[in-house]
């Protein structure tokens, strides 16, 4: 009946996983059979980069923010020839479900990365009572418009712009009964 902990996986584009690859000076034979040490390396450095922005990973309920600890496990995978993260994020504080609606969202608050939903969210353990849906941003003219602008945009040149990803991210609602 209480929400401890979140799993969330990346699936990083073929783009950036081959960007990750090259700055970090792994898979030089491009077969994608990670090594220990290599696999090592990049939880590292994700762990480090994505670290300062809260892992992209931000939990609401009527409250407000929901405090997330630093992911416990991090695992790397590639799946399809892109790289693929795994975390398991402990919140600060168990949450009681029991009557809550709580929402998660995926972005990166400094620049517009486009994140979408694949996989079914789910719930696991003693989350019977609970439903969980994922609500896609409404698309509009405007914001397709401002989507592409931004994808047209360079790190530097977006920084200022405070949790531009929110404007894009998709919402996933966990409600749960009495």
């Amino acid at each position: 009946g209480r929400l401890t902990k979140l799993r969330v996986v990346f699936l990083v584009d073929e783009l950036n996983t081959m960007y990750t690859f090259t700055t970090l000076g792994v898979n030089k034979d491009g077969d994608n059979n990670l090594t220990r040490a290599e696999r090592n390396l990049i939880a590292a450095k994700v762990m480090e980069g994505f670290g300062e922005y809260d892992f992209f990973t931000f939990l609401q309920d009527q409250s407000g923010k929901i405090t997330l600890d630093r992911p416990a496990a991090t695992t790397v995978e590639i799946e399809q020839g892109r790289l693929g993260l795994a975390f398991i994020i402990p919140l600060k504080t168990p949450l009681k479900l029991t009557g809550k609606s709580i929402y998660l969202q995926l972005y990166d608050p400094s620049y517009f990365t486009a994140i979408s939903i694949d996989l079914r969210p789910s719930v696991v353990g003693g989350g019977r009572k609970c439903s969980i849906s994922v609500v896609k941003p409404s698309e509009t003219e405007q914001t397709r418009r401002s989507q592409v602008l931004l994808s047209q945009l360079s790190r530097e040149e977006t920084r200022d712009q405070e949790n531009v990803g929110a404007i894009f991210a998709e919402t996933t609602w966990l409600k749960c009964r009495e």
